[in-house]
């Protein structure tokens, strides 16, 4: 830890010390008060520690959304490419140019979107879920490149994130998880739902 502490930025590893040290305050809070969550997250992340895991989802939110902020005049001048092919803002530097890129992004967004949409999930959730996927992967891409960890996991999955309660109850059996998508890998453990319905057991049913 001292080496990894030598090679990254000071404030960064301040805030590691720091951040994970109010995360252990709170988590013996509340350990001593009594209080505490039985939701189910699934397997990854925080999951064992839910209030924890929310905590940690609404921070990475605003280290993203922080991010998209301070970086709105360069993302103005891609979109203004893209959609205006506006002169002034030059991208021959680039990989790929502006356009190519923002399409190429809304193409992939939309078959990934109709994609779990055709799956059974409703379209809303499926755009959402996908929306906080994106949203968690560029915040852990921002925390890797910045931090100098090697790996990085959120506090939380998209499809366990906030509006969902863990499972989209309300949407079985249309919902995401079918014996064709989950149940044929040869396990019936719910967390193979990756925090979205499991269609409902016909034995249980039976009982």
């Amino acid at each position: 830890m001292i080496g990894f502490s030598y090679l990254i930025n000071l404030d960064i590893a301040f805030s590691l010390w720091f951040f994970n040290t109010i995360a252990k305050l709170i988590r013996g809070g509340l350990s001593v008060l009594g209080v505490g969550s039985t939701e189910k997250l699934g397997i990854y992340g925080a999951a064992s520690e839910p209030i924890l895991a929310h905590q940690g989802q609404g921070a990475l939110m605003v280290l993203v959304f922080f991010g998209l902020w301070v970086g709105r005049e360069h993302l103005g001048d891609v979109v203004r490419k893209a959609f205006k092919g506006d002169d002034s803002v030059d991208d021959s530097g680039e990989m790929l140019s502006y356009r190519a890129a923002v399409f190429i992004c809304l193409g992939g967004v939309a078959v990934m979107t109709l994609w779990l949409w055709q799956a059974g999930l409703p379209l809303w959730a499926a755009f959402f879920t996908l929306l906080m996927a994106l949203l968690i992967f560029v915040g852990l891409t921002r925390v890797v490149v910045e931090g100098g960890v090697a790996a990085a996991v959120g506090p939380m999955i998209s499809s366990s994130g906030p509006g969902f309660g863990g499972r989209f109850h309300g949407y079985w059996p249309r919902g995401v998880g079918g014996h064709g998508l989950y149940l044929r890998v040869g396990s019936r453990h719910p967390y193979f739902c990756h925090g979205l319905v499991c269609p409902r057991d016909s034995s249980s049913e039976k009982s």
